[in-house]
């Protein structure tokens, strides 16, 4: 081990394949997208880094980033790693896996949170946690949690102890919003627009069907724009009665996003679903964009209520809260100041506190920790 720069492995046999060059090209996922940051940021830092993942024939090192696909044989004799990181699938850390050390990244819900109702699937859910954690925490005796809500989860429902949860955000790449085109002056020719950015079964049915006919009543010309990796021809069919005023875009590259994003003035995301981190509220506010959304799970830390966006209280879907998720759209698209102080808010604090690079001092300074810690072995 390196005294100066712990080297780690990052195990992510829960991803989609890619290799370094696809995020000039193509839409990433959230997951694959931090893995890609957090491991070029470390590598950056000092640290020797290798992803252990799906890049196939392109497999080789990017940035000082060896990637290696996991099919191979050779990675599983390395003898040099001193911290090995399972990403998202907790019970592969009970797989052979070289490392001294071994953390565990969590980056999904677990399907139990505090806003899960009472019930028989809380209380199956619960004890089948309590197993897992009994089964697998020998083999992961730390979690690395991508917002505190999720931490919280795990110590809460899943039995890891609280100083063995740490917390890492999230992040952007500042780069790629200083590049984008500042925000062009108002325009009265042009309409309003509001974007949506995220998968689409969260929330794209809700916001199209109910959400922005409310809207429209108040702000007649206002445009959706959808843009997504995942399928939209159901979503197409729903939105066949708005017109031009819904504008179907595929997926855009990272760099691509962020220089559109910067020519909007909203991004709205009606969702319940339970978000662990949501690094497309984080892009839109990097661009510039308050956020309207639900005040619920990790959401309520990725925006500042009443600061970077508005948070919705109640239950998603129900009348009252389609009505005052849509009243705050609508207060925001009819004051050009407010919606640009919020904004500009937003864009500040994205770029200040949760970028890729301060990701990766987090990660680095804790892979110090744990590489000298002896409680950590698995």
């Amino acid at each position: 081990m390196s005294a100066e720069s712990p080297s780690v492995l990052f195990y992510a046999d829960l991803c989609r394949p890619f290799a370094p060059p696809d995020f000039e090209t193509r839409a990433m996922g959230g997951s694959e997208t931090a893995l890609f940051y957090v491991a070029r940021d470390l590598a950056a830092l000092g640290h020797q880094v290798t992803v252990v993942a799906h890049p196939g024939a392109r497999q080789g090192v990017y940035d000082g980033v060896t990637y290696v696909d996991i099919g191979g044989a050779e990675w599983r004799e390395y003898r040099n790693v001193d911290v090995t990181v399972v990403f998202r699938q907790l019970p592969h850390a009970r797989r052979p896996l070289p490392g001294r050390h071994r953390l565990f990244w969590g980056h999904d819900h677990i399907g139990l949170y505090p806003e899960l109702p009472h019930g028989i699937k809380r209380s199956l859910l619960a004890a089948a946690w309590r197993l897992g954690y009994r089964l697998f925490s020998r083999h992961a005796p730390g979690v690395v949690a991508v917002s505190r809500w999720l931490a919280n989860c795990y110590v809460e429902f899943a039995g890891w102890r609280s100083d063995r949860a740490w917390v890492i955000p999230n992040g952007v790449n500042p780069e790629l919003f200083r590049d984008a085109d500042p925000r062009p002056p108002a325009d009265e020719n042009r309409p309003l627009r509001v974007a949506y950015t995220s998968v689409p079964e969260r929330g794209l049915g809700l916001l199209i069907s109910r959400v922005m006919p409310a809207i429209w009543a108040q702000v007649p010309d206002v445009e959706l724009h959808v843009f997504s990796y995942r399928p939209l021809e159901a979503y197409r069919a729903l939105a066949s009665s708005a017109g031009s005023r819904v504008v179907f875009h595929g997926g855009l590259p990272q760099r691509d996003l962020a220089r559109t994003l910067a020519s909007y003035d909203l991004w709205l995301y009606p969702t319940d679903f339970p978000e662990t981190s949501c690094i497309a509220a984080m892009e839109a506010q990097a661009a510039g964009l308050p956020v309207v959304t639900s005040a619920r799970y990790a959401l309520r830390e990725t925006v500042e209520d009443g600061r970077t966006g508005i948070l919705i209280e109640g239950t998603v879907g129900s009348a009252e809260y389609v009505e005052r998720f849509a009243s705050a759209a609508v207060r925001l698209l009819q004051d050009a100041r407010l919606r640009r102080e919020m904004g500009e808010r937003a864009r500040r604090r994205v770029l200040t506190e949760f970028t890729w690079s301060k990701a990766a001092q987090r990660w680095s300074q804790l892979l110090y920790e744990v590489a000298t810690d002896a409680g950590s072995h698995p």
